[in-house]
């Protein structure tokens, strides 16, 4: 929390709500695209078999 509320000051947005939120919008968005990665890694794997390794 303390570091969204660094973020918006530091930005000079004069609502600190404004980093906070944008900071968790951020985390949402790249833990998703991360979930999104692993599990298409997974699937690859799945497909190719363990020999390929």
């Amino acid at each position: 929390m303390f570091l969204g509320l660094g973020v918006g000051w530091g930005l000079g947005l004069d609502n600190i709500f404004w980093g906070a939120a944008s900071l968790t919008l951020l985390g949402v968005l790249i833990g998703l695209l991360i979930l999104m990665l692993t599990e298409d890694v997974q699937r690859a794997m799945a497909q190719r078999g363990p020999r390929s390794l």
